[in-house]
C-alpha cells in the first residue's frame, strides 16, 4: 500500500508512533487524526480479539482495527503486564490540519477561534506552518537552568521539597549562657 497522501499540511512523518500505524494501515492521515481527537490522552485496551463495539473498530473498521493491534510497533507500547496502550492526543496536530481544512472551506478566523476553541494568533500561526516540536524525552527546553532536576521522561522540572524554617533562636537561652 502506497503512504498515505498528506492531509492539510499533516503527513506521515509528522504523526506520533501510534498515530502512523493507523494512517499506514488505513491509508489516511485523517482517520489517524480521529483517533487522536477521540481516543487521545486515554489507555486503550488492544488485543487480538477486538470486536466490532470497540471505539477504535468503530472509528476506523473492524479489520484495520485488528491489523493495528496486530502491529509489533502497538504490542511493544502496551503498559507492563496489560493490554492497555496509552494513545496520543497530539492535539495541536490536529487543530493546525483542522485550521487548515476550515479555512480552506472559507470559513472566518472567528468562527474557527470558536469551532476550536483556540486565540486568533494561534491559528494565524498553524495556517503559517507553526507548530509545537516536542522535545525528546527529559531534554530541558532551551534557556532552562540545566541545575534544576528534570522528569526523565517528559523534561518537566521536578518539584523541590521545601525545607522546614529553621527555628529562631530563643533570645531568653541566649541570655543565660
Amino acid at each position: 500500500m502506497p503512504p498515505p497522501a498528506p492531509y492539510y499540511g499533516v503527513s506521515l512523518r509528522d504523526l506520533l508512533p501510534a498515530l502512523a500505524v493507523v494512517a499506514r494501515v488505513t491509508g489516511r492521515i485523517d482517520l489517524a487524526l480521529a483517533t487522536a481527537r477521540v481516543l487521545g490522552g486515554r489507555d486503550v485496551i488492544l488485543h487480538d480479539g477486538i470486536d466490532r463495539r470497540h471505539p477504535l473498530a468503530q472509528l476506523i473498521g473492524h479489520r484495520a482495527a485488528l491489523l493495528v493491534a496486530a502491529d509489533p510497533l502497538i504490542v511493544a507500547s502496551r503498559r507492563t503486564g496489560t493490554r492497555a496502550v496509552p494513545w496520543p492526543a497530539a492535539s495541536s496536530l490536529w487543530r493546525r490540519a483542522e485550521t487548515r481544512r476550515l479555512r480552506a472551506h472559507g470559513w472566518t478566523w472567528p468562527a474557527i477561534s470558536r469551532h476550536l476553541d483556540v486565540p486568533e494568533s494561534t491559528l494565524r500561526k498553524y495556517l503559517n506552518g507553526w507548530t509545537v516540536t516536542p522535545r525528546p524525552p527529559g531534554e530541558a527546553p532551551r534557556g532552562a537552568d540545566p541545575d534544576i532536576p528534570r522528569c526523565p521522561v517528559c523534561g518537566r522540572p521536578r518539584r523541590r521539597r521545601r525545607r522546614p524554617p529553621e527555628p529562631a533562636p530563643l533570645p531568653l537561652l541566649d541570655r543565660l549562657t
